[in-house]
């Protein structure tokens, strides 16, 4: 009778180490698809401020990245992920949103939550950012 409740205890410890194992396997396939799904879906934005930017700006300087602008206010829009890559070719510093970059530089940040953020910009702007869950 001893070997048949240690057999019963045995598989019954067997099941629930399995069940442990997928239950793991699950989680991690979850959490790989979700993480591959959010780089596949990320987009890197490159800004670049050229020669003689001081003087004036070009709205070409943000081609690519979907915007708006109302007067003075520049909304740029972004999606959880998403790379913005501010390169300087300019003999001055440079500021858009949180990105300061000085001349020769170039700078880069991955938005890592979604929200309306703002910010300065060098040609006098009021800058928001909105990010979006992806």
């Amino acid at each position: 009778m001893t070997a048949d409740v240690t057999l019963n205890r045995d598989r019954a410890l067997t099941r629930r180490l399995v069940t442990v194992v997928v239950a793991l396997a699950v989680v991690a396939i979850a959490v790989f698809f979700g993480v591959r799904s959010t780089a596949d879906t990320a987009t890197t934005y490159n800004v670049t401020f050229p020669p003689g930017s001081t003087l004036r700006i070009d709205a070409d300087v943000f081609a690519g990245i979907s915007m708006r602008t109302v007067e003075q206010t520049v909304w740029l829009e972004f999606a959880v992920g998403d790379t913005l890559v501010v390169t300087n070719e300019d003999l001055f510093t440079h500021m858009l949103w949180a990105i300061r970059v000085r001349p020769g530089e170039t700078v880069s940040y991955t938005f890592t939550q979604p929200g309306t953020f703002t910010g300065e910009c060098t040609f006098d702007l009021e800058v928001f950012l909105e990010v979006r869950e992806t």
